[in-house]
């Protein structure tokens, strides 16, 4: 793993123990149930074990992570109608046409490299 890699999934590390610890100072009054298997009850009985936490706190925390990815991810992409990402794909991929401030500028900078 790279330094830089490292770093970023130390800095992930810390903000989820940050925000873990934020949750925790904020009383859970909402109430919401859902089933699961026999086996991934077990499953997750084991991890919060493992992560020495009740089996609640460790569900209602893997959900709160996993719904902050996904809105994360959500906010982060910019959806435009297909014909407007064409248009501006096209635009992008087309080569530059020069204007009049440009030549100037390439002009002045050319004077400076004959010096």
């Amino acid at each position: 793993m790279g330094s830089k890699t490292l770093v970023a999934a130390q800095e992930c590390a810390v903000q989820l123990s940050v925000r873990r610890k934020e949750a925790a100072d904020v009383a859970a009054t909402a109430r919401m149930e859902f089933r699961v298997s026999p086996a991934g009850r077990a499953r997750i009985e084991r991890a919060a074990e493992l992560a020495g936490e009740p089996a609640s706190t460790f569900a209602r925390n893997a959900a709160e992570e996993r719904a902050e990815q996904v809105l994360r991810e959500y906010e982060a992409t910019t959806r435009v109608p297909a014909e407007y990402f064409d248009e501006l794909w096209d635009a992008l991929n087309a080569p530059a046409e020069p204007n009049a401030p440009t030549q100037a500028a390439f002009e002045r900078l050319r004077a400076l490299a004959r010096g």
